[in-house]
């Protein structure tokens, strides 16, 4: 293990916390007590394309948005981008997202001046019309051309950038699709908020972290921490496809993001005191600066995954379509037969036949439920996975049980009474008297019989209430299990086509929103480089989310999962590779420490004397034993020092509930794994003591194996071929803890950590 700096582990990632956070940190602070420069009045906001800088000889005001505007001329330049020289700044960004995802305008503060930068395609834009169309004016031809902007912001190097959700706008920003990375800092008042919140320190209500995080919006923060209301009107013009608007609305625009900066000033000055009081160790503040700077390189083939899942999709889709017509034909034709008092889902359908006042010639003679699936414009029935229907043409059971609809109490399934104490879902009490408005002849006559008991199927999402559809997309796990299923082989087609469509349904709108950027470099397929920065905020309560609402929830690939190849789809740059671990083993790492312990007895803190005890009893159900972001905080800032230590030139892939990656250069992957191992080990050590429990043994500590790998998958061996991804992969490999060990002794016997350069 390398040496420490310092005489223990907690001076130790003090003195390497503080490396990172120090320089941040007093900008940042710097920012948050100066008040803001006066702004410019809105009509004086420059169109010219890219940065200009705003400046004023006057005091500074208050920072009120009445007193903070000037009126009278300003002293504006334009610059290359923002000076690092005036300190830290606060930056928004906006896109016409009616357009496009890239940037249209951005605004920045610092304690010294303004800035506003104009996207080279909107000023074009601007220079073909004054901004003064009247009411029935057509603009030009080639303004009805524009398409939206292609141009990403430069801002520079050494800039130490806050924002609301801050990597919304890193994400926009040239420099930081490098491979190199660059010198930049970013800090997120969302993710401060929601630290701080989380923190068993701080004076707020603590979040209870089973449940979702409360809203955390710019307009929501500023009313709870400087009790401002917010106005987010203006927004909505930029949702316009209209490009007469956009001209029209330039300065207006404009002001707006003007004032969404100066209020995440203001929420950034209220917000940095607390969360420095809450949480002061300096370890955290740089744990949340690195966590800031994922990167995901992927290829030009991004938008071809994007199109091969919904092509799957619509396919699956039309399957079940097809399944569920063809079942109803197949039920239709037994209308006069006698198996359908024999089917316990068929006989409580209404087969009324229609009779001459029936509207078209097909439908005569047909029942009542068949001739409500009728289009009439498309003179055929129609059938989804919404109509109340299908549940009961595909002869859906669950937990082996048949399925009925009750209008008070949603989906309901019948068990027999011998078999009721199997069963733990809510049981409920149907209506017997044919005068209560709910009673329902033909339900009541299947399920109130005397031989059964009436259960709930519950929600798909835990929450109580009724079940509405059994066949909805959060139903894909109890299909996969077994508990929702079909006696019926016919229906088996679409039971799998319907939930293979689960994980793209939920995702594919997050995932299309995907900013994949070209890059300079080429990827490892061989065709050219993008990147995707992570957007998504820093959860504060259990565990680290850089990658957002996508990344955070993505699977791996499945076989019957459309668009579950999307992880795999983020590929190594040529002469790259990733390296990294499933931290589900960093989370299961006490077990060992404390059953350890047990020759000496319990430790003293009364936490670890509770895990303590549950090792002891061989309780194997662990919650991540340390503060679930905390320690990924810890972790990144240990194996960052140590990749710089070891000359590795690593980014930072993702750090993702139960998993850490980097991108580092093909020739020192083993390098990166030593730093993986010993930045875990550190970590693992600096809670054990948190816990009371002393210097654990150091085989304790350790990753069984590193994945290195040229796809983002937690199982090297995966080949993630989906119905959308046909294609199987080549593998990666597991760097066993004896191999890379091996590997040391061979090529640096003494000291693998005695590098030429390195500081020991």
């Amino acid at each position: 293990m390398p040496s420490l700096i310092g005489k223990t582990i907690e001076e130790h990632f003090h003195a390497i916390g503080s490396e990172v956070a120090d320089r941040p940190l007093r900008l940042a602070s710097d920012l948050a007590a100066s008040p803001a420069p006066p702004r410019t009045a809105k009509h004086l906001w420059s169109r010219r394309p890219g940065w200009t800088r705003y400046s004023h000889d006057t005091p500074h005001s208050d920072g009120n948005d009445a007193a903070d505007v000037r009126t009278e001329p300003v002293f504006a330049r334009t610059v290359p981008f923002p000076d690092p020289a005036d300190g830290a700044m606060v930056l928004d960004v906006e896109t016409a997202y009616g357009f496009s995802e890239y940037p249209l305008l951005a605004v920045a503060v610092t304690a010294c001046a303004w800035y506003s930068w104009v996207s080279p395609d909107y000023a074009l834009l601007l220079a073909t019309e004054d901004g003064n169309l009247g009411q029935g004016d057509t603009p030009p031809k080639d303004v009805q051309r524009f398409t939206g902007c292609s141009t990403l912001i430069p801002l520079g190097e050494d800039h130490v950038v806050v924002g609301h959700n801050v990597f919304y706008d890193r994400a926009r920003v040239l420099q930081e699709y490098s491979l190199l990375g660059t010198r930049n800092e970013w800090i997120d008042t969302m993710s401060m908020h929601f630290a701080l919140v989380a923190s068993p320190r701080s004076t707020r209500p603590r979040m209870n972290r089973p449940d979702p995080p409360p809203a955390a919006s710019l307009k929501d923060l500023a009313n709870s921490y400087l009790g401002e209301a917010v106005s987010k009107e203006d927004r909505l013009l930029l949702a316009t496809t209209d490009p007469a608007e956009l001209i029209e609305n330039f300065y207006t625009i404009m002001d707006y993001c003007a004032t969404d900066v100066r209020v995440t000033k203001d929420l950034f000055s209220a917000l940095l005191p607390k969360y420095l009081k809450a949480l002061p160790d300096p370890t955290l503040f740089a744990g949340m600066l690195r966590l800031g700077k994922g990167f995901l390189p992927t290829d030009e083939s991004w938008g071809e995954h994007i199109e091969a899942a919904d092509d799957a999709f619509r396919r699956a889709e039309a399957t079940v379509e097809t399944s569920l017509c063809a079942l109803a034909d197949a039920a239709l034709e037994q209308a006069d037969s006698e198996e359908i008092t024999n089917d316990p889902w068929l006989r409580v359908l209404d087969w009324e036949a229609g009779g001459q006042r029936a509207k078209t010639s097909e439908l005569k003679g047909r029942p009542k439920w068949y001739r409500d699936l009728w289009s009439a414009t498309e003179k055929r029935i129609k059938l989804t996975t919404s109509s109340r229907i299908a549940p009961y043409l595909l002869r859906l059971t669950w937990r082996g049980c048949p399925v009925y609809y009750s209008r008070p109490h949603g989906w309901l399934f019948r068990v027999p009474l011998e078999r009721r104490l199997n069963f733990t879902e809510t049981p409920v009490d149907l209506p017997t008297s044919p005068d209560h408005p709910d009673y329902d002849a033909k339900i009541q006559d299947e399920l109130a019989s005397g031989h059964y008991a009436v259960l709930k199927i519950p929600r798909a999402d835990g929450a109580r209430g009724n079940c509405h559809n059994p066949l909805a997309l959060g139903f894909r796990d109890a299909y996969a299990e077994g508990v929702l299923a079909s006696p019926q082989p016919s229906a088996a087609a679409a039971l799998r086509a319907r939930f293979s469509t689960a994980f793209w349904a939920a995702a594919r709108r997050r995932v299309a929103k995907q900013l994949a950027v070209p890059t300079a470099f080429r990827s490892v397929t061989g065709l050219r480089g993008h990147a995707i920065l992570l957007d998504g905020a820093l959860a504060g309560a259990s565990s680290p989310r850089t990658g957002g609402s996508v990344w955070a929830a993505s699977p791996d690939a499945a076989p019957d999962v459309i668009g579950s190849e999307s992880r795999s789809r983020i590929v190594a740059p040529e002469g790259y590779a990733f390296v990294g671990a499933s931290v589900a083993e960093a989370d299961q790492w006490l077990a060992p420490v404390l059953a350890q312990a047990s020759r000496y007895g319990p430790p003293s803190s009364p936490r670890a004397r509770s895990l303590w005890s549950r090792a002891v009893a061989g309780d194997k159900r662990w919650a991540p034993p340390p503060p679930g972001l905390e320690f990924f905080q810890s972790a990144v800032v240990a194996v960052d020092h140590l990749l710089r230590r070891l000359g590795v030139p690593g980014l930072l892939l993702l750090c993702n509930y139960d998993e850490i990656r980097y991108t580092v250069p093909s020739a020192q992957v083993e390098l990166a794994a030593l730093a993986l191992q010993a930045g875990i080990a550190w970590t693992r050590q600096l809670y054990a003591h948190r816990l009371g429990l002393g210097d654990p043994a150091l085989d304790t500590l350790l990753l069984d194996a590193v994945d290195i790998d040229s796809r983002l998958r937690k199982d090297v061996q995966a080949d993630c071929v989906t119905p959308s991804s046909p294609a199987p992969l080549a593998p990666g490999r597991r760097l066993t803890l004896r191999e890379l060990c091996d590997y040391f002794l061979q090529t640096h016997p003494l000291d693998p950590w005695k590098l030429p350069g390195g500081p020991d």
